[in-house]
């Protein structure tokens, strides 16, 4: 079964977009190994030091950037497998809680980048790297911007035994430097983003440069996404077929952004 996100229908794995890293009891030694480093660190008087992307990538990855992107992607754009429905579009401007029309807002969130994924491109490696996102909408002038950054991911393999998220990284993932910057959007229809058609859509190019494993990879893509709920209460972008290159080679990729007031 699966989902119409701006017209377009996608796959449970085009939305879910999610990559399963390890066992869930090894997920959840994770978070208490981390619990209890911050405890002992308490003790000493230093008190807790936060965990990141750069310090404990695969701590990071599985306490922050993974339940935290798949709790957002559930609250705006549903859950198939609980049957939860996406939330829907902002309403047009001059409705109740409709689209604002001047004034500006900042949503944080989460980016999923896929680079070969599907391993297409014989000779090149399948990635996937999750990071935290920055969007800022400025409603008076219709524009969208912001960046990508803190992300960890590294190499994926097929894993046929999850039906959800049929893939799985091959080492622990690790930190990819680096930070893509959101530019160029459009809020509703303008001349400049041809393929938004509503008031309640927006446009924006995404690109960079993330290295990481001896990997250097760089996207320069488009993405289309919804404002959802009104009033506005996050929004939700994609592209399934985002252009990428690994290490200099072209590869099919796909995008997904998340993010909240």
């Amino acid at each position: 079964m699966g989902i119409r996100f701006a017209g377009v229908a996608f796959s449970r794995e085009e939305i879910y977009g999610r990559v399963r890293v390890t066992t869930n009891r090894t997920v959840f030694a994770s978070a208490i190994g981390v619990a209890v480093l911050g405890m002992l660190s308490g003790c000493g008087g230093g008190g807790e030091t936060p965990v990141t992307a750069q310090s404990d990538p695969s701590a990071y990855y599985n306490t922050v950037l993974s339940p935290n992107y798949n709790a957002q992607r559930i609250a705006l754009n549903g859950d198939v497998n609980t049957g939860q429905a996406p939330l829907a579009n902002t309403t047009y401007p001059g409705a109740p809680h409709g689209m604002p029309t001047s004034g500006s807002a900042t949503y944080n969130g989460y980016m999923l980048v896929n680079a070969n994924r599907d391993g297409s491109t014989a000779g090149s490696p399948r990635l996937s790297m999750e990071g935290t996102a920055s969007v800022n909408a400025n409603f008076t002038a219709a524009t969208i911007t912001g960046s990508a950054t803190n992300f960890v991911g590294g190499v994926v393999t097929p894993d046929p035994t999850n039906v959800e998220h049929p893939f799985k990284f091959v080492n622990s993932p690790v930190n990819y430097t680096g930070t893509l910057a959101i530019t160029g959007g459009c809020i509703g229809v303008s001349a400049s983003c041809a393929a938004v058609t509503r008031p309640n859509q927006f446009e924006a190019n995404v690109a960079g440069t993330l290295t990481g494993e001896g990997n250097t990879v760089t996207t320069n893509t488009n993405i289309l996404g919804d404002f959802r709920g009104s009033p506005i209460q996050g929004v939700w972008a994609a592209n399934v077929q985002a252009a990428n290159t690994i290490n200099g080679a072209p590869v099919l990729g796909s995008m997904f952004l998340v993010a909240k007031p």
